[in-house]
C-alpha cells in the first residue's frame, strides 16, 4: 500500500510542477529577447 501512496504523491508532484511551468511560461512569453538573454547569462 505504501508504494501506491508514493505513486500518487509523485503524480501529484508532477501535476503541481506542470502547473507552475505553465505559469512561468505565460509570464516569460512577454519578455523581450534582451530579458531572456539576461536570464540565461545569469544561469551559467
Amino acid at each position: 500500500m505504501e508504494n501506491f501512496d508514493k505513486d500518487l504523491r509523485s503524480i501529484q508532484q508532477a501535476r503541481d510542477l506542470a502547473r507552475l511551468g505553465k505559469v512561468a511560461a505565460d509570464k516569460i512569453a512577454d519578455y523581450t529577447e534582451e530579458q531572456i538573454d539576461k536570464i540565461l547569462r545569469n544561469m551559467v
